[in-house]
């Protein structure tokens, strides 16, 4: 007696989780080399039909310099028919600090009191201005206004790998963008291929 054939729906079932599975474990494998030396590591995979979405911790440190915050507060332009706007700051090198209100940007100088606060002497103000930066909820308050804080994307790669022994660069979807929201995680989105493929991150050699 011949056994059964097992239905179509099964077997594409069984070679879909057979890929995942794959992705998967090389997912773990990046998780474990990355909680040693903070580089950037993938912790999801979210598979579309066409594409797939890299979700990455970039595990960057908090800081001040090479920041913009952004105002959860939008303000109208001067302009008719200009959409309203958030007011933004920009930590920079050397304690220069740069803040955009509508139409009008604000100079100064920023100094670091402690880990999460910091004081600013803008141009044009008689009185220092006090930021402080609450770690739970991920808000800068300065100025009496909310803040969400801004990184700079690195240049990564994404690689893709049918063998483990060969790699090569995967096409992304759309372009990475250039900042995220810290410190939430990163999405890029590949291209999907057929059959198995296992995916690293790496950051471009400068």
């Amino acid at each position: 007696m011949q056994p059964e054939k097992a239905p179509l729906h099964l077997k594409t079932t069984q070679l879909f989780l057979t890929w995942l599975f794959s992705a998967l474990v090389m997912q773990v494998g990046l998780a474990n080399e990355s909680e040693t030396n903070a580089r950037p590591e993938i912790v999801d995979l979210i598979i579309g039909e066409k594409n797939i979405d890299v979700v990455v911790d970039l595990h960057q440190a908090f800081r001040w310099e090479h920041t913009r915050y952004e105002s959860l507060d939008t303000f109208p332009q001067p302009w008719p028919g200009s959409p309203a706007m958030p007011y933004q700051i920009w930590f920079k090198e050397k304690g220069i600090l740069e803040w955009l209100q509508t139409d009008m940007v604000f100079l100064g100088n920023y100094t670091t009191l402690k880990t999460h606060e910091m004081e600013a002497s803008i141009f044009g103000y008689l009185l220092p201005i006090a930021g402080k930066y609450d770690p739970v909820t991920h808000r800068l308050t300065f100025d009496d206004l909310a803040y969400r804080p801004l990184f700079q994307v690195p240049d990564l790669i994404v690689e893709e790998s049918s063998d483990l022994n060969h790699w090569s660069e995967a096409t992304l979807s759309t372009p990475q963008p250039v900042e995220y929201e810290w410190p939430q995680d990163l999405s890029l989105e590949i291209q999907k291929k057929d059959g198995n493929r296992f995916y690293r991150l790496t950051l471009r050699a400068q």
